[in-house]
């Protein structure tokens, strides 16, 4: 979790850590505060490549989070938008690593969806 060090938000992270500690609670991130070094619009903006190569997508119940990135700069809000972008930057790439050819199980057929985990 990453709360940002500028204005409402430092307040925010403060009292976080005060219900952590009175919990005896440990949330990752919350210690280290994490302070901006580019201006919100240029954050927001780097978003935009990956929008256009499909790499990210709303469900289609997500309305309000839709019409917020529709609507910038213009639109009243961009807190979502701000929130993706900082769940992003702290995003890790997943790395494949390459696996030998599947040995095939002629005894037995295990069907596996979402249904059964």
């Amino acid at each position: 979790m990453k709360i940002e060090t500028t204005g409402y938000q430092e307040a925010l992270r403060t009292a976080v850590r005060e219900i952590m500690r009175s919990d005896g609670l440990y949330i990752p991130g919350i210690e280290k505060g994490v302070k901006p070094r580019t201006r919100k619009s240029e954050r927001l903006l780097s978003l935009v490549p990956m929008f256009a190569k499909h790499q990210f997508h709303f469900r289609p119940g997500d309305i309000y989070p839709q019409q917020e990135f529709l609507s910038y700069p213009k639109g009243k809000h961009d807190d979502v938008m701000d929130a993706v972008w900082t769940a992003l930057d702290g995003a890790k790439p997943c790395y494949k690593t390459k696996l030998g050819p599947a040995k095939k199980d002629t005894k037995r057929k295990i069907i596996i969806d979402w249904m059964t985990q």
